[in-house]
């Protein structure tokens, strides 16, 4: 992102009635990957699929016996060297499916034959090695390749794979390489199987014309699915066909590279190059993640040694695989106290120092997707050591899983430098989760990073795409549904991106956090003491991290844990992935975006300027003043800021939310009033440009009236009267200390007093006992049923940290169902932040129609 532009991020939120569409994916994977998709990158076949990978020996050996049974036919006087069966110009793509599928599968099974071959030549030389007479002179036959994958590729084009995920968008790669074990879901008699996109090696598009370009944003499309679909792929490679050209495609964390075309009639050796890579070369290399196994149980329920999940027959699971939050896996972890490496085993085959964890239940699997970001996902976990003791005897961890910004801080080392730092003074934890450990993947010895582990250091060549670039579109007929898809002709491309400032590719570093505090997010809160007690105890985590010289940087309520314990950690601050040891930290010059969820951060910090004019006098009054902005200041991100997103939090809580547990519903508002809560809630929270949220900010902050009546007077019954007077309090003060530049800790008691009286209020402890509050009672009672029966906490609705078009924002909002009352509880229509993903059988689940 170019400086001083305001960010327009993709949201990967989803709508709450409807799965994803292809063009909705389109727009998300175009923001992510703008600047950072190249093609026709020097050195990459050399890099990835390299001589000691695939020895050219070997190609050689797989070519002439595919010359042999005439899979391939050689130059001759009357005709180029070409692949058999396959056209050279086809009048469309069908005829290119089913020839080039079976050219693919040739050569899989060629190189099988061959590896047999080699491993008999190999037995025989050490039979005859033994025999009397033996002359050692005699040449060693070639050592054979492993052939790790058993795989088959299969024409899918008119079958789109089955996800995990049952609201992913309706994608139909080409052709796919599956593992023969776990290629297919079942079927009925008489209908073909199809393929899940977890058991998916290997997407391929095939366009008739010779322009690759035309499949990028495809390919892009089925690896972002691959990716939520199989939590242990690192990166993933991808195919392009185009007339007689193949692109190869390395699509990891930091962006998407591209290897120059390769000719397959030309060069069809190159052609088996790829084809073998993907069949001998290690599993690591191409993109698996060997600290990742499945779990497994034999039937008696006791566990069995983790495996690769491309091992296993998905069939045998079919419940798990059907729900990928149900799927459990085991992961292996350096020890809080590991003080050096060794490579010997202890009895369970961990190397010592190390401990597996069991992930039992995902908590946020949405980020998975996402293609150049952090990808965060958690799990909730047992210690392997644990799994022979009763469930309910085990303690219960989580599990974090992210690809962090290697020029960021490591949130592990920001927990240990607040813990040391506190114990150096004489203080106590409080308002802040406990860390177990944690640690870098490391591969092989090697820490897992995309710009050394992943890319091999291999780096772009010349400008990257411009994915934005306008192509041609045309309606699909006979689509079940209304779609629209890309039809490319001869001249259609992507542009190359000419703006200053493109910034170089940037390393993301595999972490993983373990975290021996778990809870259930803000959201989850199940009356108003605890709601606001757990905001009050969270500030004071708050400020105990700040006092240790840490700043959050991150709040949200997804960042803001309720625990079920007593004050002081009824909540708890989590996720210091984009907090800062203070005093040292520098701003990255070309960070692509403020640091935070954007619904709830502050003007200061969105624009770089001041709310206000620094004054002349303290006066501290709140009669309307037209006070003109500062001058542009580069304005440091402090703890007010954070402490004025959970003012915002509460606002989005109360405009967003019926009660506890519930989204909100609009049924017996007015036209005129539905109308003003979404004017409202888009313009201050939703709006697709981070300037104007920043604007809206600016101007509810400088006017007390404005935020009464476009915030507070729109907020829910339950929400109404025990929240606008303690918001209105912190409005107060928030405005005095911004006009006065007064960042004393006198704002941090403002915040806690308030919260800590609202919580022990008359209002708040005997609220859903009033008259007429009787659904108050029941939302409450239902909140608490949950969580007695300890249901995982899934991905919550979540504030577009991130932008889209308007036909993709209307989409992902919801907002466009308000004129229909018919999809919503009792006939209402439920509206808000739309949900993640989640898995059918929780309670909110079961009511909803769709995500």
């Amino acid at each position: 992102m170019l400086p001083n532009t305001p960010f327009h991020i993709a949201t990967h939120s989803r709508n709450s009635y409807r799965p994803t569409t292809v063009a909705e994916a389109e727009d998300i994977i175009k923001t992510e990957l703008r600047f950072h998709a190249y093609k026709d990158t020097d050195k990459f076949l050399a890099t990835h699929f390299d001589e000691n990978e695939v020895s050219s020996a070997f190609v050689k050996a797989v070519f002439d016996a595919l010359i042999v049974k005439k899979e391939y036919i050689p130059a001759s006087e009357d005709a180029r060297g070409h692949w058999a069966g396959l056209p050279l110009n086809p009048p469309d793509e069908k005829g290119i499916y089913r020839p080039l599928t079976d050219i693919f599968n040739a050569i899989t099974t060629e190189c099988a034959l061959q590896i047999n071959v080699m491993k008999a030549a190999e037995v025989q030389a050490m039979d005859a090695a033994k025999s009397p007479g033996n002359n050692s002179d005699v040449a060693q036959p070639q050592k054979p390749p492993q052939m790790h994958f058993d795989i088959v590729w299969r024409d899918e084009h008119d079958h789109p794979p089955v996800s995990s995920n049952q609201y992913a968008a309706d994608i139909r790669p080409d052709i796919v390489a599956t593992f023969k074990i776990a290629q297919a879901v079942a079927a009925p008699s008489g209908e073909r199987s199809r393929v899940w996109w977890r058991s998916v090696h290997v997407p391929l598009e095939v366009k008739k014309i010779s322009n690759a370009d035309a499949a990028v944003l495809q390919i892009f499309r089925y690896v972002r699915q691959s990716l939520w679909d199989q939590p242990d792929r690192r990166f993933m490679f991808g195919l392009v066909f185009a007339r007689h050209s193949l692109t190869v495609w390395h699509v990891d964390h930091t962006g998407a590279l591209a290897a120059l075309p390769i000719n397959i009639h030309k060069d069809p050796e190159q052609l088996i190059r790829v084809v073998v890579g993907l069949v001998v070369k290690t599993p690591e290399s191409l993109g698996w993640d060997p600290t990742m196994l499945m779990h497994l149980e034999d039937a008696a329920g006791r566990p069995m040694e983790p495996l690769p999940s491309y091992t296993v027959d998905v069939s045998k699971y079919a419940d798990a695989a059907r729900n990928l939050y149900n799927m459990q896996w085991v992961v292996t972890l350096q020890k809080p106290t590991t003080a050096a490496q060794s490579d010997s085993q202890d009895q369970g085959g961990v190397k010592e120092g190390y401990e597996r964890f069991v992930l039992f239940k995902a908590l946020s699997l949405s980020r998975g997707e996402v293609i150049r970001g952090r990808a965060t996902r958690v799990w909730r976990a047992w210690k392997w050591d644990d799994m022979g003791l009763r469930r309910a005897d085990r303690k219960v961890y989580a599990v974090k899983d992210t690809w962090r910004d290697a020029r960021r801080d490591v949130e592990g080392e920001l927990y240990l430098t607040a813990l040391q730092t506190a114990r150096d003074h004489g203080s106590t934890m409080k308002g802040v989760a406990q860390m177990h450990s944690f640690c870098v993947v490391q591969i092989n010895g090697v820490e897992d990073t995309t710009l050394v582990a992943v890319r091999r250091r291999l780096v772009p060549s010349g400008k990257p795409l411009k994915l934005e670039t306008k192509q041609i579109y045309a309606r699909l007929d006979g689509s079940p549904r209304d779609k629209n898809v890309h039809v490319f002709h001869e001249a259609d491309v992507f542009e190359e991106e000419w703006a200053d400032n493109i910034p170089a590719p940037w390393d993301r570093v595999h972490s993983r956090l373990v975290m021996s505090t778990t809870g259930w997010p803000l959201l989850n809160f199940h009356n108003l003491p605890e709601l606001f007690g757990g905001v009050h105890d969270a500030i004071a985590g708050h400020k105990w991290l700040r006092d240790q010289g840490i700043l959050h940087r991150d709040i949200s309520y997804n960042n803001i844990l309720l625990t079920g314990q007593d004050a002081p950690n009824r909540a708890v601050m989590i996720d210091l992935d984009n907090a800062v040891v203070f005093q040292t930290h520098q701003t990255l010059a070309d960070d692509e975006r403020s640091v935070g969820t954007l619904a709830f951060m502050s003007y200061e910090v969105l624009r770089s300027k001041h709310y206000f004019s620094l004054r002349s006098s303290g006066d501290d009054s709140d009669a309307d003043e037209n006070v003109a902005p500062a001058p542009v200041v580069k304005v440091r991100h402090n703890f007010i800021h954070d402490l004025e997103s959970y003012m915002w939090v509460l606002c989005w809580i109360g405009l967003c939310r019926e009660g506890p547990g519930k989204e909100r519903i609009l049924k017996n508002m007015s036209k005129s009033e539905r109308d003003a809560w979404q004017a409202a809630l888009r313009r201050n929270f939703e709006h697709l440009e981070s300037d104007v949220i920043a604007n809206a900010k600016h101007f509810l902050i400088s006017d007390r009236d404005e935020f009464h009546d476009s915030v507070l007077k729109l907020f829910s019954p339950y929400f109404m009267d025990p929240l606008t007077q303690p918001l209105l309090k912190l409005h107060r003060a928030l405005r005095k200390a911004y006009k006065n530049r007064d960042y004393s800790d006198n704002l941090y008691e403002t915040f806690s007093k308030t919260f800590a009286d609202a919580a022990i209020s008359d209002m708040a402890t005997s609220w859903h006992t009033r008259p007429g509050h009787s659904s108050f009672a029941s939302m409450e009672q239902e909140v608490r049923r949950s969580r007695e029966l300890d249901e995982p906490t899934f991905d919550l609705p979540q504030p577009a940290s991130k932008t889209l078009n308007k036909r993709t924002h209307e989409a992902t909002t919801g907002l466009t169902v308000l004129e229909s009352v018919a999809e919503g509880d009792d006939g209402g229509v439920k509206v808000g932040w739309p949900r993640q993903p989640q898995p059918p059988q929780t309670p909110e689940g079961k009511r909803r129609k769709g995500n």
